[in-house]
């Protein structure tokens, strides 16, 4: 309970209703942002209060995630498990010359309820109540929403989901009073598309997975639907934001000792170190598995550059430069054999102002991977 989960492991849907105790969900974190997802495994302990068909978006739960006291929630940060089709779909698809046509969709075997039918009261009434929650919470109902109506969401209803879908964003506009939504809707539409081929790819493998272990692994519904992991990566943002703020820490010290030239070992040290930690940070956002036995800058570089999700080889060359420098974990800290040279005079040609230059580019970059806005 607790642990996070990948996010093209959660095979979700938004619209579907929580139920009661004991079930398993998925939980948003509140370290989740717009462009970072954060989903935590959870356990229903109860509901707070009576429940109230009228104000569905209100409703509270206690949950277990892991921490001594079960934490109370709404409901708009939990998602409830789907269970994939554990058979291939053999329905014959006419061919209309779009090869994404051709792709069946991912549906449930849980049947969802015809959300279409008096989609315009439903959806008035949502808006309504949404619009009545505090800002942070609405932001999310919103969000929530305009998921569950979405096209994209609601496979072989898609004439009526379109219809529905600009009807909801007809209601949002009118209600909305400098919230700027509209903005929010790239962001969202992006969201959609990710789910949608995360969903796909999630599908065929559950499906390769039935195939080979049958239902010896199937939960018990009275409890819900856990989704099996398929996932090596298990990217872990707590402790990404943990690291990262060690890195800014060393960081701060390399700069408050940059007028001490004398300091000059420290400052190269505490610069090693803030790329060290920093270097570690990504390896923890990018799949959870820092190598903890190296402090190697450009092999903890290189690690991060070969992952699929980074890019660019930008961080492997700023740590090759901050290297060239002499910021190096290898570089003599106390007289060597056959040497003449003190460690504070193989460290005389540091350039510190470089250096700092450098390793605060460098941090950046590593901001800009684990997709911390402030910390």
């Amino acid at each position: 309970m607790g642990y996070e989960r990948p996010l093209e492991d959660v095979f979700r849907a938004d619209e579907n209703t929580v139920s009661g105790s004991a079930e398993f969900l998925s939980m948003e974190s509140e370290l989740s942002s717009d462009e970072d997802t954060e989903i935590v495994f959870a356990k229903i302990v109860e509901q707070i209060g009576e429940s109230d068909a009228s104000n569905k978006l209100s409703k509270q739960y206690k949950i277990d995630i892991g921490l001594k006291e079960p934490i109370t929630v709404k409901v708009t940060a939990l998602f409830k498990f789907l269970r994939p089709q554990e058979k291939p779909d053999l329905t014959v698809v006419p061919f209309t010359g779009d090869p994404e046509a051709e792709l069946p969709s991912t549906p449930s075997d849980e049947p969802l309820p015809d959300i279409f039918e008096n989609f315009r009261d439903k959806i008035k009434e949502e808006i309504k109540e949404a619009f009545n929650l505090p800002e942070a919470e609405r932001k999310r109902a919103i969000k929530r929403l305009y998921r569950k109506w979405h096209p994209d969401k609601n496979p072989g209803r898609e004439t009526l989901a379109n219809e529905a879908f600009k009807f909801l964003k007809a209601e949002i506009d009118r209600h909305e009073n400098g919230s700027h939504y509209q903005e929010k809707y790239s962001q969202w539409e992006n969201d959609v598309r990710r789910d949608r081929e995360y969903a796909r790819d999630y599908q065929k493998k559950y499906r390769d997975h039935f195939q080979r272990h049958g239902n010896r692994e199937r939960e018990n519904d009275s409890t819900g639907f856990v989704p099996p992991s398929f996932s090596k990566e298990t990217p872990d943002p707590r402790s990404a934001r943990l690291w990262f703020r060690q890195a800014e820490e060393h960081y701060r010290v390399a700069q408050l000792n940059e007028n001490l030239p004398s300091h000059v070992q420290w400052i190269a040290f505490q610069i090693h170190q803030a790329a060290e930690m920093a270097l570690k940070a990504a390896q923890y956002s990018l799949d959870g598995h820092p190598d903890m036995s190296s402090n190697d800058l450009t092999s903890l570089a290189r690690t991060v550059c070969q992952h699929q999700d980074v890019t660019s080889r930008e961080v492997l060359t700023l740590v090759c430069d901050l290297i060239r420098l002499g910021c190096d974990f290898s570089k003599p800290r106390q007289p060597q054999k056959r040497s003449s040279m003190t460690s504070g005079q193989a460290y005389q040609d540091f350039k510190i102002s470089n250096a700092l230059q450098l390793c605060r580019e460098l941090l950046n970059l590593v901001r800009d991977i684990i997709g911390i806005k402030v910390l």
